[in-house]
């Protein structure tokens, strides 16, 4: 954080911990929803257009409070994740949202190279408009890449500098994980690269 934010580093990690908080104590009673509503299903209780509608909501939040918990929550050196668990987390994410989703990563992940990496994810969906697709994959030198391709790009105003820069101004909630991204980024002593291709954008560090 910028000295003039007024926020010390541990009222940051704080604010994470706080964030994974709610994530977790969430994650069991929208597990138990998900199981209540198959069991509803399975005695006929419940039928028609309601079910499905109920179950994919069920699912998405709970698929969404994985990400969140994983994207703005604590990450500590050392920690690791699966990557067939960090795909996991992406694409019931994204499952059947106009965003499509592939990764490609190590066996074993860093647990603050996975943040760094749904972050970017986040970053890139935040500029695609309509449909499009993300890949997530780690380079041959070790860089963690988003890749979006979509027809069109919509690029909030100092999108970039929140990316790149720590003294950028914060944004709005709703993206706050541009300047997350870049500290996650600095936190590993790694900077976000743009890179702008036909038909797509890449964000790497």
């Amino acid at each position: 954080m910028s000295a003039d934010t007024g926020v010390t580093a541990r009222e940051s990690e704080l604010a994470m911990l706080v964030s994974s908080r709610i994530c977790h104590d969430l994650i069991s009673p929208l597990g138990a929803i998900g199981n209540g509503l198959e069991l509803l299903e399975l005695s006929g209780t419940i039928a028609g257009m309601e079910m499905p509608l109920l179950k994919d909501s069920s699912r998405s939040a709970l698929a969404r409070i994985n990400l969140f918990r994983l994207a703005f929550g604590p990450a500590s050196q050392g920690q690791t994740m699966a990557g067939d668990e960090i795909s996991r987390i992406c694409r019931s994410s994204w499952t059947s949202q106009r965003v499509g989703i592939d990764c490609d990563l190590p066996a074993t992940t860093d647990r603050r190279l996975a943040r760094l990496g749904v972050l970017l994810v986040l970053s890139a969906e935040t500029l695609c408009p309509r449909e499009g697709h993300i890949a997530l994959a780690q380079t041959s030198g070790g860089r963690l890449a988003a890749t979006l391709t979509a027809g069109a790009l919509r690029e909030p105003p100092g999108w970039e500098d929140m990316l790149t820069d720590a003294e950028a101004p914060l944004p709005a909630a709703a993206l706050v994980h541009l300047p997350l991204a870049q500290r996650a980024a600095a936190a590993l002593g790694r900077r976000i690269e743009i890179t702008r291709h036909r038909g797509a954008i890449t964000l790497a560090a």
